[in-house]
């Protein structure tokens, strides 16, 4: 009788103890949630596309922007750092650097960017024509002249 109950308890304790338990399941979700949490952190500094060059589309939108207010003005002003324009409803909108940027300012409020990582921005007014150079971080520079028919030079 002895020997029966010896065997019973061999049968008991001979079941497989390799199955996971709540507590480690929870530790390896937890695991797996915090590797997937810094993956996108990781992923941003190997793929991160450090440009301090000018950006081709930006550069044409700016010029694009500029050349119609350019052409639709009706008087310019050419100061030591900026170009001043009146538009057709009286308002004065303005172009100049700021730091590494180009703003757009309308009556001397706002500040729209217009151009970033820029070196350098200089103008020239030169009776009907307006000529517009930018320079990059990157050495990138760009020269673009504009007509400015019907507008009256302001000194």
């Amino acid at each position: 009788m002895n020997e029966n109950i010896k065997n019973a308890y061999k049968l008991n304790n001979s079941h497989s103890q390799s199955g996971f338990t709540l507590m480690e399941a929870m530790l390896a979700f937890s695991v797996i949630c915090t590797i997937f949490a810094f993956f996108p952190l990781v992923m941003n500094v190997f793929y991160e596309k450090k440009s301090d060059g000018l950006n081709q589309k930006e550069v044409e939108l700016f010029l694009n922007q500029a050349g119609k207010e350019i052409r639709e003005a009706k008087a310019l002003n050419e100061t030591w750092r900026k170009l001043e324009m009146i538009n057709r409803n009286g308002e004065t909108v303005t172009y100049e650097r700021y730091g590494a940027l180009i703003r757009r300012q309308v009556n001397g409020m706002g500040h729209e960017v217009m151009l970033q990582n820029v070196e350098g921005f200089s103008f020239s007014v030169s009776g009907e024509q307006v000529e517009i150079s930018i320079s990059g971080k990157d050495g990138n520079r760009l020269k673009r002249v504009f007509s400015s028919r019907n507008t009256v030079l302001l000194q």
